[in-house]
């Protein structure tokens, strides 16, 4: 955790006039990436092909892509600290806001919604605000990663850096979002003395297939939305949509059985996160089903990139 939230010792300095924060970008680049080839526009005339020697071969370069990618993990991780930095620049609490925001919610509808429901307030907070919590992650990471291609347009045209990289910079730092949000869960356990056990700990591992699922998503809608740039408001519709679709604020037991249950893959990877956490065994059908996901999804998208990854680019 503190690894994630430290920003690797790293010194960058203030904006001077005339730099632009850009620069700043290929800075940390060229720091963290010194491999990586910058395209430089001069008054010859260059030609540069670039030929597929067949699908095998992109899916081989692709999975190739995966590796850089990973293996460039700490420019992953700055990029993906110093867009929280900027997005948050001049703010007193910063990303804790969403933590105020989530904590407010939780606190309103666990009241409101205990008495429509009937649940008494020491089960219904805690459900709710793990559901909260999770579903922020979830859908944070899907929509942002929508705009992963898109927002590094610039970096991708005159940088030889992997694709993947970018997604794994949006991965990161909905991570780093999490971290912060976790402080409610701290404080809802706490609050209500609700015990911990060893069943819990199965709730890490729900966390890293969730984690897992929600990468290769956010992979492909983005590049859809490379393509398409209605993708990114489909995909928000769709995602508020999902929001009361999914047992979110609603028990499951409700309507067990039924397709808004059964067929719903969010439903899935919230269950592998919050049964846990309330202290119940997780159902062998849900770590079936997610871990199904993870191996049929990224199966899908690895030959999807293999596919599209040298129009990627082109399409921005």
């Amino acid at each position: 955790m503190s690894a994630l939230l430290t920003p690797l010792a790293l010194r960058v300095p203030r904006r001077r006039r005339g730099v632009r924060p850009c620069d700043r970008i290929f800075v940390l680049i060229k720091r963290f990436a010194p491999e990586a080839k910058f395209i430089e526009m001069s008054q010859e005339n260059h030609l540069i092909l670039s030929s597929s020697q067949g699908y095998f071969s992109e899916c081989k370069e692709g999975l190739g892509d995966f590796y850089r990618s990973f293996a460039r993990f700490r420019l992953a991780r700055t990029l993906a600290y110093q867009d929280i930095l900027g997005k948050y620049r001049g703010s007193i609490l910063g990303p804790f806001w969403i933590t105020i925001t989530t904590a407010a919610l939780t606190a309103g509808l666990g009241v409101l919604y205990s008495n429509i429901f009937g649940a008494g307030v020491r089960n219904y907070v805690p459900f709710i605000a793990i559901g909260l919590v999770v579903w922020s992650f979830i859908a944070s990471t899907i929509t942002e990663g929508t705009n992963a291609f898109n927002d590094a347009a610039g970096i991708l045209r005159q940088t030889s850096l992997p694709v993947p990289l970018f997604l794994l910079r949006v991965t990161l730092r909905n991570c780093i979002v999490l971290m912060h949000q976790l402080i409610i869960l701290v404080a809802v356990f706490a609050y209500f003395r609700l015990p911990l056990g060893v069943e819990s700990l199965m709730s890490l591992l729900g966390l890293a297939l969730m984690t897992i699922n929600l990468a290769w998503i956010a992979m492909l809608v983005a590049i859809a939305s490379s393509r398409f740039r209605d993708v990114p408001q489909v995909v928000t519709a769709l995602m508020q949509f999902a929001l009361f679709m999914t047992p979110v604020f609603w028990s499951p037991e409700k309507v067990a059985g039924h397709p808004l249950v059964t067929l719903n893959p969010f439903y899935y990877m919230l269950d592998a996160v919050r049964t846990p956490l309330l202290g119940h065994a997780l159902d062998p059908r849900t770590l079936t089903v997610v871990l199904t996901m993870a191996v049929v999804g990224w199966a899908i998208t690895l030959l999807t990139y293999a596919a599209t990854r040298r129009r990627v680019v082109h399409y921005l």
